[in-house]
Protein backbone atom coordinates (compact mmCIF):
# COMPACT_ATOMS: atom_id res chain seq x y z
CA UNK A 1 0.00 0.00 0.00
CA UNK A 2 2.69 2.26 0.40
CA UNK A 3 3.47 2.83 -3.46
CA UNK A 4 -0.09 4.32 -3.31
CA UNK A 5 -0.42 7.73 -3.23
CA UNK A 6 -0.97 9.53 0.54
CA UNK A 7 -4.51 10.39 -0.28
CA UNK A 8 -5.66 6.75 -1.38
CA UNK A 9 -3.83 5.18 1.58
CA UNK A 10 -6.05 5.74 4.38
CA UNK A 11 -8.77 5.05 3.03
CA UNK A 12 -10.86 2.12 4.20
CA UNK A 13 -12.45 -0.42 1.88
CA UNK A 14 -16.26 -1.19 1.59
CA UNK A 15 -16.80 -3.92 4.84
CA UNK A 16 -18.75 -5.91 2.09
CA UNK A 17 -19.42 -5.86 -1.85
CA UNK A 18 -22.30 -7.34 -3.40
CA UNK A 19 -22.57 -10.72 -4.90
CA UNK A 20 -22.68 -10.93 -8.32
CA UNK A 21 -26.05 -12.12 -7.89
CA UNK A 22 -26.90 -9.19 -6.14
CA UNK A 23 -26.36 -7.75 -9.04
CA UNK A 24 -28.31 -9.58 -11.36
CA UNK A 25 -31.97 -9.33 -8.92
CA UNK A 26 -31.04 -5.18 -8.79
CA UNK A 27 -31.02 -5.20 -12.56
CA UNK A 28 -32.92 -8.21 -13.17
CA UNK A 29 -36.99 -7.02 -13.94
CA UNK A 30 -39.04 -10.34 -14.17
CA UNK A 31 -38.51 -12.31 -17.08
CA UNK A 32 -38.26 -8.87 -19.10
CA UNK A 33 -34.79 -8.05 -21.56
CA UNK A 34 -33.97 -5.02 -22.21
CA UNK A 35 -35.10 -4.79 -25.47
CA UNK A 36 -38.52 -5.63 -23.54
CA UNK A 37 -38.18 -2.61 -21.49
CA UNK A 38 -37.22 -0.21 -24.37
CA UNK A 39 -39.93 -1.05 -26.54
CA UNK A 40 -42.03 -0.80 -23.60
CA UNK A 41 -40.79 2.65 -22.79
CA UNK A 42 -40.39 3.84 -26.75
CA UNK A 43 -44.07 2.54 -26.93
CA UNK A 44 -45.50 4.36 -23.85
CA UNK A 45 -43.64 7.85 -25.00
CA UNK A 46 -45.20 7.35 -28.76
CA UNK A 47 -48.65 7.25 -27.05
CA UNK A 48 -48.28 9.86 -24.56
CA UNK A 49 -47.24 12.29 -27.38
CA UNK A 50 -49.87 11.28 -29.87
CA UNK A 51 -46.93 9.46 -31.99
CA UNK A 52 -45.08 12.51 -32.52
CA UNK A 53 -41.95 11.04 -33.33
CA UNK A 54 -39.96 14.22 -32.74
CA UNK A 55 -41.27 15.00 -29.05
CA UNK A 56 -41.33 11.31 -28.18
CA UNK A 57 -37.49 11.46 -29.53
CA UNK A 58 -36.91 14.62 -27.57
CA UNK A 59 -38.73 13.04 -24.40
CA UNK A 60 -36.58 10.09 -24.46
CA UNK A 61 -33.33 11.51 -24.94
CA UNK A 62 -32.49 10.10 -28.68
CA UNK A 63 -32.76 11.87 -31.81
CA UNK A 64 -35.33 10.84 -34.10
CA UNK A 65 -33.31 9.00 -36.56
CA UNK A 66 -32.26 6.74 -33.66
CA UNK A 67 -36.29 6.72 -32.45
CA UNK A 68 -37.28 5.48 -36.07
CA UNK A 69 -34.52 2.84 -36.40
CA UNK A 70 -35.90 1.59 -32.73
CA UNK A 71 -39.52 1.16 -34.00
CA UNK A 72 -38.96 -0.60 -36.79
CA UNK A 73 -36.61 -2.91 -35.03
CA UNK A 74 -39.74 -3.10 -32.07
CA UNK A 75 -42.16 -3.21 -35.17
CA UNK A 76 -44.10 -0.38 -33.17
CA UNK A 77 -46.92 1.31 -35.74
CA UNK A 78 -49.47 3.85 -35.06
CA UNK A 79 -52.50 1.68 -34.50
CA UNK A 80 -55.49 2.35 -37.00
CA UNK A 81 -58.40 4.09 -35.82
CA UNK A 82 -60.21 1.49 -35.18
CA UNK A 83 -57.72 -0.46 -33.07
CA UNK A 84 -56.91 2.15 -30.28
CA UNK A 85 -58.43 1.84 -27.26
CA UNK A 86 -61.10 4.27 -26.34
CA UNK A 87 -59.44 7.22 -24.04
Amino acid sequence: MSDLPDFLQNVMPPKSLPSEHSYGSELHAGDQTLDDVDRKVILEAMERFDWNQTHAARHLGVTRKILRRRLERYGIRKPELDDRPPK
